[in-house]
């Protein structure tokens, strides 16, 4: 980290005098990760600037699946680490107001610890992606639910909540009920939904011809991500649209 050494009298003492505004233009021009890996370490003055609201609109994690080391991040030490990092991007963003601007969190291994948080402080909240959070329960997924009329992209749900939840338009859930019955008040309470992911859901062949039954009349539903016994994985998706509207639905590969 010597690059970013500003003690007083070593050869980089020049960054100290940059101005708020001038460091806060060279911080926007890194990841988050990037920020939080150096600069907010390296004195006061830039951990100042590294908190300023602009700053802090999006939280994007969404990187650990795609690095060899992905497998050994969930330890109950990263998952704090990352509770104590989203609470803190979240309450940055807030400045001098209540509420939060972010409408984007993608990230992995938080808990109920930050989701709280995020419930109560992002009224404007749009994507919510945090997959592989075990210690996310269904209480903090119905507060979100009841906070965040906005969402219109969520990849773990608690049982229900869609029903608070009118403009999600993608919706993945991580568990293995899947009924006729269940996806039908899936798609009534979100008129707007486009894609439904249930990645863990294994359907039998007459189970499959309810759920077709059912997504023949969601006129907006385009693409359902599911398992049928004796295929290989695939995901159901309209064929195009004839003068008569949808009417049947085709495999593509997942």
């Amino acid at each position: 980290m010597n690059e970013f050494n500003c003690r007083s009298g070593s050869s980089d003492s020049s960054w100290t005098e940059l101005t708020q505004d001038c460091l806060i233009n060279i911080l926007s021009r890194l990841t988050l990760a990037q920020r939080w890996t150096g600069p907010v370490h390296v004195c006061k003055h830039w951990l100042n600037a590294c908190k300023d609201p602009s700053l802090n609109t999006v939280f994007d994690l969404d990187i650990f699946d795609s690095t060899p080391e992905s497998t050994y991040w969930c330890t109950p030490e990263f998952e704090r680490k990352m509770d104590v990092m989203l609470r803190s991007v979240v309450v940055w963003s807030c400045g001098n107001d209540v509420h939060s601007p972010i409408s984007v969190i993608r990230t992995r291994f938080c808990s109920d610890f930050s989701i709280n948080l995020v419930a109560d402080r992002c009224p404007n909240l749009e994507v919510l992606a945090i997959k592989s959070s075990q210690n996310v329960t269904d209480v903090s997924m119905t507060n979100i639910a009841y906070k965040c009329p906005k969402i219109t992209e969520l990849d773990k749900a608690a049982t229900g909540i869609w029903k608070f939840m009118p403009n999600l338009e993608h919706l993945e859930i991580r568990s293995t009920g899947l009924t006729a019955q269940r996806l039908n008040s899936i798609c009534e309470k979100c008129p707007k939904l486009k894609s439904v992911d249930f990645p863990y859901v294994q359907l039998t062949t007459n189970s499959y011809g309810l759920i077709c039954g059912i997504l023949t009349r969601k006129i907006n539903l385009v693409k359902v991500r599911l398992r049928i016994d004796g295929m290989p994985d695939t995901c159901l998706q309209r064929k195009a649209r004839s003068a008569g509207g949808y009417s049947s639905w085709r495999h593509a590969p997942i």
